[in-house]
C-alpha cells in the first residue's frame, strides 16, 4: 500500500486519469484524499458514502441503456452478480449451477413482464411476483385469487395495456414459463427459489443500500471517463456484506461501462484500485481484464498473498491463477507465505547462471623424540707354557658403548582451490523473498524494495525481474 501503490497512485493522479477506488479499510478515503492533495487533484474526488445522498440506481441505470441497444439480460447479469457477491458459502443454493441457472430464467422472465407492463423494474417487485404466482392450475382459474396475485395482474397488464410492449410471441413464451414452468415446480423446489431470490433482494429494500442503490441516481460509472475519481467510502467494517455488495454493483456497472465506451487518441485512460482485493473479485474480472488494456482500463489489485484469494474462493485454485494470469504487471513485495514466494520464483523462472566455488586448507604437524643404548658383555680366554699345565677361565669388563640421538620433525601445508560451473537454477530463489526485501520503516529509511515483472519484458539487467525501491514519502 504504501511502497508500489503509493507510487502507483502518484502516477495515475498526476497523468489526469479517473478512477473508482474500492474500500475494504476505514482508512481508505482518507488515503486518497491525501493523494489528491499531493497531486492537485483534490476537485476530481467524488465520495460515495451512504450519508451524503449520493446515490446510484442501477436498476434503471441499466433499464435506461435498452432504447441504446442494450436487452433485460444485461440487468439479469447485473443480479445474478449480486448473487455471486452475497454468497461467500453463506447459501448452499447459490453453489448449486441448478439455483443459479434456476435464477437466471426466473429474473429475466420477471424483468420482461414487469419492464413490459410498467415501464420499470423495482426490486420489490421482483420478489412480489416470485411470491404471488400460482400453487396450482385450480387456483389460476379462480377469479378471488387472480383479483389478489400481482403476478397474474402483471401478466394481464403487460397483454392488454403494456407501457413497453413486445414481440407478441415473447411475451406468450414469458407467460408459459409463470404457468407451465415455474408453476409446476414441487412446493420445495419453488420455496428454494423463492428463498434465494429474497435473500437477494430483501437486503436493498431498507435502510443504507435502499437509499444508496435503489433511490435517485446521482452518479454514475461514466463518470470517471471524465477524470472522476468515485470512491466508494462502504468500508467492510462498518457496512459488513452490505459493503462488499454495494461496492460489487457498482464495479461491475464500471467494468462493463469501460468495455463499451469508444476508443480514440483523446480517450482518457482510467483505473480500478482495489486493496485487500479479495474481497472484491468476481468470475467477470478475468473477462474483463483480457480486454482491459484496449479499453485503456488499468486494474491495481493489492493484497497480502495468494492464500488470500484463495480462502475467498472458497479454495478455487483454478479460479485464482485464472485471474492472476491476466495481471501482465505483478510487483512482489517482502514477505513469509511459501505459496506466493513460490509462485514468484517460478513466474521469474529458471535461467543458465555461473555457480562459483572456492576452499582453501590449512594444516601442520610436528613430531620429537630421543633415543639411548649402552653396551656391557663378558669375555673369555686361556693361557699356558711348555711344560706346565694349560689353564682358561671368564673375565667382565666394564667398558662397552652407549650411545644417545634425538630427532624433531615439522611440517606446514597450505591448499586453495577454486572453479565455476554453468547450472540451470531459480534467478531468484523463494527464499529471497522472505530476508532480502525492505519493509520500509524509519529503520529502512522509509524504502520499500519491489521485484517487477511484466510480460514479455526483458529490463536493462537483461533478466525477466527488476528489483526497485520505492519511496514511503
Amino acid at each position: 500500500t504504501s511502497g508500489s501503490g503509493r507510487a502507483l497512485a502518484h502516477s495515475f493522479l498526476r497523468s489526469g486519469w479517473g478512477g473508482l477506488v474500492l474500500c475494504a479499510k476505514p482508512e481508505e478515503r482518507a488515503l486518497w484524499e491525501h493523494y489528491a492533495r499531493e497531486t492537485n487533484r483534490e476537485h476530481s474526488i467524488l465520495v460515495v458514502d451512504g450519508d451524503n445522498r449520493i446515490g446510484f440506481n442501477f436498476l434503471d441505470y441499466e433499464l435506461a441503456r435498452i432504447d441504446n441497444g442494450a436487452t433485460t439480460d444485461n440487468v439479469v447479469s447485473v443480479l445474478l452478480n449480486i448473487i455471486e457477491a452475497s454468497k461467500k458459502n453463506k447459501n448452499a443454493n447459490a453453489e448449486n449451477p441448478f439455483w443459479i441457472d434456476a435464477s437466471r430464467e426466473f429474473l429475466s422472465n420477471a424483468i420482461d413482464v414487469l419492464f413490459t407492463a410498467y415501464g420499470r423494474v423495482k426490486l420489490a417487485d421482483i420478489l412480489k411476483l416470485a411470491q404471488t404466482i400460482q400453487r396450482s392450475e385450480e387456483e389460476l382459474q379462480n377469479t378471488e385469487w387472480q383479483a389478489k396475485s400481482f403476478c397474474f395482474q402483471t401478466i394481464r397488464t403487460a397483454h392488454q395495456n403494456p407501457v413497453r410492449p413486445i414481440d407478441k410471441e415473447d411475451l406468450e413464451a414469458t407467460a408459459d414459463y409463470f404457468r407451465y414452468t415455474f408453476g409446476a415446480l414441487d412446493s420445495k423446489t419453488r420455496s428454494n427459489l423463492v428463498a434465494t431470490l429474497s435473500s437477494l433482494i430483501s437486503p436493498f429494500l431498507k435502510g443504507k443500500l435502499r437509499s444508496l442503490l435503489c433511490s435517485e441516481t446521482k452518479i454514475v460509472p461514466e463518470m470517471t471517463h471524465e477524470g472522476a475519481i468515485i470512491i466508494l467510502d462502504l468500508p467492510i467494517k462498518t457496512w459488513e456484506q452490505s459493503g462488499i455488495i454495494a461496492q460489487h454493483i457498482f464495479k461491475y456497472a464500471w467494468q462493463r461501462a469501460t468495455e463499451r465506451r469508444r476508443q480514440n487518441q483523446k480517450t482518457r485512460p482510467v483505473f480500478l484500485w482495489a486493496d485487500e482485493c479479495q474481497l472484491f473479485t468476481s468470475s467477470y474480472d478475468s473477462e474483463f481484464q483480457s480486454t482491459a488494456r484496449s479499453s485503456k482500463a488499468c486494474t491495481v489489485y493489492l493484497t497480502q498473498s495468494i492464500e488470500a484469494y484463495l480462502h475467498a474462493q472458497g479454495g478455487n485454485e483454478h479460479a485464482v491463477y485464472s485471474l492472476l494470469t491476466n495481471f501482465q504487471t505483478k510487483i512482489f513485495h517482502t514477505n513469509t507465505d511459501n505459496r506466493t514466494n513460490q509462485y514468484a520464483a517460478d513466474l521469474i523462472g529458471k535461467w543458465k547462471q555461473w555457480r562459483y566455488n572456492q576452499s582453501s586448507s590449512t594444516g601442520s604437524s610436528a613430531s620429537s623424540g630421543i633415543s639411548e643404548s649402552e653396551s656391557k658383555g663378558w669375555s673369555s680366554g686361556s693361557s699356558g707354557s711348555s711344560g706346565a699345565s694349560n689353564q682358561s677361565g671368564y673375565s667382565y669388563s666394564n667398558s662397552g658403548n652407549k650411545s644417545t640421538s634425538r630427532s624433531t620433525n615439522n611440517s606446514h601445508s597450505n591448499n586453495q582451490s577454486s572453479g565455476s560451473q554453468e547450472v540451470i537454477d531459480y534467478l531468484l530463489q523463494p527464499s529471497f523473498f522472505v530476508y532480502h526485501l525492505r519493509k520500509g520503516g524509519r529503520k529502512n529509511n522509509f524504502i520499500v524494495d519491489g521485484v517487477i515483472i511484466h510480460g514479455g519484458q526483458i529490463w536493462s539487467n537483461g533478466t525477466p525481474a527488476l528489483i526497485c525501491k520505492f519511496l514511503q514519502r
